[in-house]
């Protein structure tokens, strides 16, 4: 199974649920010796079980454990990819996409678990205090991750604009072909 982060997100917002795009939630699956059965068949038993891992904001703070239904319900959408793919990603643009930093600047956020742009924008003050310029790189971030989201309204509506256009076009088409149709002299018709 491989674990790719894809997408962004990390700390919690105050106390209480996390924020999802603040939280990188990933699946997987673990085998786990069931000692109970293990003894009762004189034999090692196996079972399979769900686990989830939680990584907000702080690099050390990471949450692992057996997922419960709960989790499957709060984190659906990572759930169901994991359940379609047999993956765990994290969605959002990769660091290395990011032409705004620098090299090493790249490495020490990859160092501290942030892998893509998105995580950059949304790191709270605290982990803004571990990098120079901090506050400028997490406003970079964020109006690039603005920009992309305007980018795709921009995208939308010329595709709309497009679809238009061309049903217009093939009315007036159609307009045009009766018009001719009812100008025509009587020995064409």
């Amino acid at each position: 199974m491989s674990t790719e982060f894809k997408h962004a997100g990390w700390a919690t917002e105050g106390f209480g649920r996390p924020s999802p795009s603040k939280l990188a939630v990933l699946f997987r699956r673990v085998q786990e010796k069931n000692n109970f059965k293990s003894t009762a068949q004189g034999r090692p038993v196996f079972e399979e079980k769900i686990y989830i891992t939680k990584i907000p904001a702080d690099q050390f703070l990471k949450i692992d454990r057996e997922a419960t239904a709960a989790d499957f319900e709060e984190f659906r959408a990572e759930y169901d990819q994991f359940i379609k793919t047999g993956e765990s990603r994290v969605l959002g643009t990769p660091l290395d996409m990011w032409h705004a930093i620098t090299e090493t600047q790249r490495a020490e956020f990859k160092a501290a678990g942030l892998v893509t742009i998105e995580q950059v924008a949304n790191m709270s003050d605290a982990m803004l205090q571990r990098y120079m310029g901090g506050g400028d790189l997490r406003q970079k971030a964020r109006v690039f991750v603005e920009s992309g989201k305007d980018a795709e309204f921009v995208a939308k509506i010329k595709a709309e604009a497009n679809a238009e256009i061309e049903a217009l076009k093939a009315q007036m088409a159609e307009m045009k072909a009766m018009l001719e149709a009812a100008t025509a002299p009587a020995g064409k018709r």
